[in-house]
């Protein structure tokens, strides 16, 4: 995998502006997907077919410039079925493809007070108890919150509709708020819906604001429809930005990468895995 992308990214990051080292990246990158490989090959098994797809995806990826978020979404996708883990709920891990997924649910190797341990994940049906959300985010990276630090616990799916509200006596998962609903957070409201303030010291559901209606830039989470985002001058509700566009946050910009330095949006995938391995830094002026 390191080949396929370090071999392909250099036109993508000389075009961003990006120092290109071959192999300062495929030092980085090395590095950086050690953690997601098992720390002895017996701790998990591995599937050839996946892992076939896994490259073909990389090499996709990293010739394709800009990146789109659609493109590191099937690259993160087809490289999650690579490994498939062998220790319990419980035992002592040192990465994630180690541990043991539950049917239908998630497994992670978690940092614990004694060490690391491997913490399953199960996603809860609707009325079942629950300890937190997750959700796959638009370059397809999931994400859990939860509020245990319990293994083997149940969170709710917020792709799937539902989400756990932890002001409940008992949290269990129920369907997302809907529109004039008091909500707990972001990505707790209704496909279309954003969980803003209400000016009173809460939270509600409300609708995203369409193309060229006004938004607020302070409010929590993306309070404009999907694929817009909150201009910082006009504040009003507009296409994201392409590569190379000026921003000032990450949520202007179509790859959801701003980078700090130059106020430009970057490729989805080139300032990840950065081209001379350091994360975000471009050619001096």
């Amino acid at each position: 995998m390191v080949d396929a992308i370090c071999g392909n990214i250099g036109p993508c990051c000389e075009e961003e502006a990006l120092p290109f080292d071959e192999a300062e990246c495929a030092s980085f990158l090395t590095a950086f997907l050690s953690r997601l490989v098992p720390s002895d090959p017996s701790l998990a098994t591995f599937d050839e077919t996946a892992a076939a797809a896994c490259i073909d995806a990389a090499t996709d990826l990293g010739a394709a410039c800009p990146q789109t978020l659609a493109q590191q979404r099937s690259f993160t996708e087809a490289c999650g079925s690579v490994f498939a883990g062998t220790l319990d709920d419980g035992e002592a891990c040192e990465a994630h493809p180690e541990c043991s997924a539950p049917s239908g649910g998630l497994a992670y190797c978690i940092p614990g007070p004694s060490g690391a341990v491997c913490n399953q994940l199960t996603l809860g049906a609707l009325g079942e108890a629950c300890v937190g959300d997750t959700f796959v985010d638009e370059s397809g990276e999931r994400l859990v919150f939860s509020f245990s630090f319990e293994t083997s616990i149940v969170v709710c799916d917020l792709n799937a509709g539902l989400v756990c509200d932890p002001d409940a006596v008992e949290p269990t998962c129920r369907a997302s708020f809907e529109i004039g609903d008091s909500c707990p957070g972001t990505g707790s409201c209704a496909p279309g819906l954003a969980c803003l303030f209400d000016g009173e010291g809460g939270l509600v559901c409300a609708p995203r604001a369409a193309a060229g209606e006004p938004c607020d830039r302070e409010q929590p989470g993306e309070v404009c429809e999907e694929g817009l985002y909150c201009t910082e001058d006009t504040a009003v509700c507009a296409p994201r930005l392409a590569v190379g566009e000026a921003c000032s946050e990450a949520t202007d910009c179509l790859s959801l990468l701003c980078d700090e330095d130059s106020g430009l949006c970057q490729g989805a995938y080139s300032n990840r895995y950065v081209c001379d391995g350091e994360l975000g830094r471009r050619v001096p002026d």
